[in-house]
């Protein structure tokens, strides 16, 4: 029956085609092989074509289909090349359709590349090449493609620095040739040949860089993490040795099918035009791939570890990122995907490995860190699923590497750590870190002591600190944050009663009123001890209830902020911090939301609130080194730098409107769009200077730290993995410049736009050898066109 009509009949057309096509395969252990799957899509597809009348409209629905799927389920992609096979092979609008895939796949890969989308981009080749392995595109158009690639990667590379979209063109080439290999291989072997030795020296120059990328990227020192171009390198030499032939993915064009592609039509697509680099472009930084699997065979997988070589490893872990990208809403769907790829051997390692990789991405993962955790929850709770047994034996082994972490990596594993064990009911061997509590951690152990403490502190915050203290042994109590009631009391508890019953309950007072008996209180010009009291009084107020502080503070912004004029900014925010600072051992997670509310009130300037953290003012060596080692601070430090990124988001944000309106403005609107583009544009000019400041003001304070610790304090050695002599760094040094390369890489495009601020930071005023060391490199980081945000 021919079916045709109006929009309801094309949603359901769409629907149709699109729901059968990304359920084919999934039911390959089921009633029918992949091979008849497959046939029987591929001939509904036809048959249906008469059914909607064979419109244009209905062909032009199933090319949309295909490239959505191609490109989304990354683990089906050689099943959806081998429709568009099928199809081109049957009709004149089949063969159209399939060149029309893959040109709007071509398509999909270039905008990628301009935006500087690496994951993106592989998928879209990848596709590609499944496409010339099945004989719908031509290996001489995959050549020549790829051939542009790597020419537009030679000439992005620049003597001497680095170059981010060099190295991402490098990768995407690499990572996408074992998939294309066997399509490539029908044609001129010796012009094969030539190209894969092209690519190879490509990436041995990118190894040659490794140094200067690992100096602000790198997740961890020692064997953790690979530089991901040197097990590329390692995974086509492998593939290469086996003649280019690897069983990790499975293939439908040499079994019943094959005589039928085999007659594909070989299209030679339209030459693809490779955008240049552009400076108003950023990249994907180069990764850094957890190798766990590498590190300790599974006894009881001895077998399949033997079969699995670096290619079968590489292109595992590349199909489980995908997964994770393109099932980023889904998760738990994302999460069966990957235990049931369709491959003769066991991945849970490499999935493990996989997932690792991207949350601990630097300078930024890819999703938020709650999407991680929430996958690693999903996989472990998957029916049969024994992945929780490895990554058992993962979080062992990095918890025996912690001090080679970077800060910022070793502060998401404890955060990670933390809501995984929060949703197990904090089931955890708890006894093995009991030598984290004792006396003599904090010299012998001080990276697991630290870690320990922070993951206690996060699953208090997830739970309730006394339901933690009757879980965890004895000797880790000292380890979990003290109850408020035990905190030191004050001298001036009595009067801050007295305020409190002024501000709170049904006989509050109102702002006037509230003032005059402050003074009462305090004295007539004790401003400074006025605001104390008062804001003392306005924590102990809402300490039973957050949600309480807005109302507080909304009803007495008045009085407050003519006390901070009264006091002066620079003492105000003191006596605000010192509140703050002195709740914080017992409410680490509350005084972390009260002083981002406290900005956004503007009671608190954020560069002020650094100014604080990182001040040295009548501390003790043994006083700042405590600080320093405090979680806590660098919580913050790491919010008020993301928000003020946020807040440089926003400002371009509105410019771009503001020019999209100004762009499109009639003649009785063009001076008032005139006049808002203007605004905008100083908008985002204010926004870009003040973040400017935050980061040489941070670095500059850091600095400080560091130079003041380091006096007088002798260099000791310790022992690495292979026995060398390693310089021992203590956790306070650790911290302070693993901030230093945080700061720079998360701010490329600012630090960039002022890289004068470098040089005249290095030649202001004393720089402590070690931190001159790990600043200098981050320098040519800031040049490489490194994107510093999610993409």
């Amino acid at each position: 029956m021919e079916i045709s009509g109006g929009r309801g009949d094309d949603d359901r057309m769409r629907l149709e085609v699109t729901s059968m096509l990304a359920r084919v395969g999934d039911d390959a252990e089921g009633r029918s092989s992949v091979e008849e799957q497959l046939d029987y899509v591929s001939g509904r597809l036809i048959q249906d074509a008469s059914r909607y009348g064979g419109t244009a409209q209905y062909w032009e629905v199933v090319r949309k289909a295909l490239i959505l799927c191609g490109n989304e389920l990354a683990h089906k992609v050689g099943m959806y090349s081998t429709v568009v096979a099928l199809i081109a092979g049957v009709s004149e609008e089949g063969r159209m359709t399939a060149e029309r895939v893959a040109n709007g796949t071509s398509g999909l890969m270039i905008t990628a590349i301009r935006d500087g989308q690496l994951n993106k981009a592989l998928q879209a080749l990848k596709f590609l090449c499944e496409l010339c392995n099945v004989w719908v595109v031509s290996w001489e158009w995959l050549m020549e493609t790829l051939r542009s690639l790597l020419e537009a990667a030679v000439a992005d590379r620049r003597p001497f620095q680095l170059h981010a979209r060099s190295q991402m063109l490098v990768d995407l080439i690499a990572s996408a040739l074992p998939w294309g290999a066997r399509g490539l291989k029908r044609g001129d072997s010796d012009e094969f040949d030539s190209f894969v030795d092209e690519l190879l020296g490509c990436l041995d120059q990118q190894l040659e860089d490794e140094s200067a990328w690992s100096s602000g990227l790198l997740p961890s020192r020692g064997t953790l993490f690979t530089f991901r171009p040197r097990i590329l390198r390692a995974a086509l030499d492998d593939l290469a040795a086996r003649g280019w032939n690897s069983g990790a993915m499975p293939r439908w064009d040499d079994g019943s099918l094959s005589s039928r592609l085999e007659s594909g039509p070989e299209l030679t697509l339209r030459t693809v035009q490779i955008p240049s680099h552009s400076k108003v472009s950023r990249y994907s930084p180069p990764s850094f791939i957890c190798t766990l699997s590498s590190d300790k065979p599974e006894e009881s997988g001895q077998n399949d570890r033997k079969r699995k070589g670096p290619i079968e490893q590489l292109l595992l872990r590349d199909t489980a990122t995908n997964i994770l990208d393109n099932f980023r809403q889904k998760h738990l769907e994302g999460a069966i995907k990957m235990l049931s790829l369709p491959i003769p051997m066991d991945a849970n390692q490499e999935v493990v490995d996989a997932t690792f990789t991207e949350m601990c991405a630097l300078p930024s993962s890819h999703q938020p860190q709650v999407f991680y955790g929430a996958t690693f929850m999903d996989l472990c709770r998957v029916p049969n699923s024994r992945l929780s047994i490895r990554l058992l034996k993962a979080v062992q082994l990095v918890y025996d590497k912690l001090g080679q972490l970077d800060p910022e990596v070793f502060d998401r594993l404890s955060d990670w750590l933390a809501f995984h064990l929060s949703n197990f009911s904090f089931h955890w061997n708890w006894a093995n870190w009991a030598a984290c509590g004792t006396a003599q951690a904090r010299d012998r152990i001080p990276y697991k002591r630290i870690f320990c403490r922070d993951v206690l502190d996060h699953v208090c915050r997830l739970s309730y600190r006394d339901k933690i203290v009757g879980i965890v042994p004895d000797k880790l109590h000292s380890l979990i944050p003290p109850a408020v009631e035990s905190l030191p009391a004050r001298s001036t508890d009595e009067d801050e009663v007295k305020v409190v019953e002024l501000i709170s309950g049904s006989d509050r007072k109102a702002p006037p009123e509230l003032k005059a008996r402050l003074m009462g209180i305090y004295g007539d010009d004790q401003y400074e001890q006025i605001l104390r009291g008062l804001f003392a009084a306005i924590l102990r107020a809402v300490q039973a209830i957050l949600s309480h502080f807005d109302a507080m503070m909304e009803r007495y912004i008045s009085v407050v902020n003519e006390l901070i004029a009264l006091t002066g900014r620079e003492k105000a925010t003191r006596v605000v911090m010192d509140e703050l600072w002195r709740l914080w051992p017992a409410l680490p997670l509350r005084c972390v939301t009260y002083v981002d509310k406290l900005c956004t009130y503007q009671v608190l300037n954020p560069l002020d609130v650094i100014n604080y953290l990182l001040s040295i003012d009548g501390l003790s060596k043994e006083e700042l080194i405590d600080k320093m080692e405090t979680s806590g601070v660098w919580e913050l430090m790491r919010l008020l730098m993301s928000r003020q990124r946020s807040r440089v988001q926003s400002a371009k944000a509105d410019a771009s409107t503001a020019a999209r309106f100004a762009a499109s403005a009639t003649e009785a609107e063009a001076d008032m769009a005139s006049e808002k583009l203007k605004e905008a544009k100083l908008g985002v000019e204010t926004v870009l200077e003040a973040t400017r400041k935050m980061i040489w003001n941070a670095i500059g304070g850091l600095n400080v730290v560091h130079t003041t610790l380091s006096e007088g304090i002798e260099d000791s050695m310790e022992e690495t993995e292979n026995g060398a002599p390693e310089q021992k760094i203590p956790v306070w040094e650790w911290r302070v410049l693993g901030f230093c390369k945080e700061v720079i890489r998360k701010n490329t495009s600012v630090v960039e736009a002022n890289i004068g601020d470098f040089d005249e930071f290095l030649q202001s005023g004393p720089v402590h050898a070690k931190f001159r060391e790990t600043i200098q490199p981050l320098k040519t980081l800031a040049l490489s066109d490194l994107t510093d945000s999610v993409i």
